[in-house]
């Protein structure tokens, strides 16, 4: 198999990705705040699981880093990020400004996507 087929199949599987995250946001979508919390609880959760795992294997990929220094970052974003947010609202109206005559509404966006750096995979 050539690097150019492989190159396809990438492709498409990036398109059947994007296809399932779009449908999986029309979903979300609809959910309600204690929906979206409790998923953004579990993301935490599962981030913080996985903190030492992740920071080295990006250790071992890349080479960089100290993996202790590494595995604190990443238990720092599964927790604190989450815990500084969590008191915020996700749904419907979240502020007025009289003054503008102007409504702040959330809505669940669903997946997000993102290209991070080959240097530190896990940020």
């Amino acid at each position: 198999m050539s690097d150019f087929d492989k190159d396809l199949r990438s492709i498409q599987q990036a398109r059947r990705l994007a296809e399932r995250s779009r449908e999986a946001q029309r979903e979300f979508a609809k959910a309600s705040s204690s929906t979206v919390n409790a998923v953004c609880e579990a993301v935490s959760q599962a981030a913080f699981k996985a903190a030492r795992r992740l920071a080295v294997m990006a250790h071992e990929e890349t080479g960089y880093g100290n993996p202790e220094h590494k595995i604190l970052k990443n238990e720092f974003a599964a927790r604190n990020v989450w815990d500084s947010i969590r008191d915020e609202p996700t749904v419907g109206i979240i502020a007025r400004d009289e003054a503008r005559k102007m409504v702040i509404m959330a809505e669940p966006m669903g997946v997000v996507a993102a290209l991070t750096p080959s240097t530190n995979p896990t940020s």
